[in-house]
């Protein structure tokens, strides 16, 4: 969608977004010279982040209501994507992701989404082939 075409509620939910992550250090400055010319943009938001154990990239898809969450290993291989249907509004998982920004990786990403389920209506891995719901 176009910045034009975003409704209040939803152009509000999403500068929550870039000024919640963008505050935690992750890098969002890409996106939103894209976002501020008015183009036509899917996800609507995105912003990036390195820990020690992951290059990490949030998407957010606005008009859709949910967040893509993509680890990828430091030698490149996709590691996780998941798709977070946040229900309510966006600030509990935004909350979570930055809570486990710098130590989300192989070995705990279960955890990570034990925390995050309490705050979706849906988790969704997203592999290439298929959505899988976790439960």
């Amino acid at each position: 969608m176009r910045k034009s075409q975003l409704s209040e509620w939803q152009l509000e939910s999403r500068n929550l977004f870039v000024s919640r992550l963008g505050a935690a250090g992750w890098d969002t400055r890409g996106w939103e010279i894209l976002f501020a010319g008015d183009n036509e943009l899917s996800p609507e938001a995105q912003a990036e982040y390195q820990n020690l154990s992951f290059n990490l990239r949030c998407s957010y898809f606005v008009a859709d209501e949910y967040l893509l969450l993509e680890a990828v290993e430091k030698v490149g291989e996709l590691a996780l994507a998941l798709r977070l249907y946040h229900s309510g509004d966006v600030q509990g998982i935004l909350n979570a992701i930055i809570e486990w920004q710098d130590r989300l990786s192989d070995d705990n990403y279960p955890k990570f989404i034990d925390a995050v389920k309490p705050l979706c209506r849906h988790i969704l891995l997203q592999t290439p082939d298929k959505l899988v719901e976790i439960t």
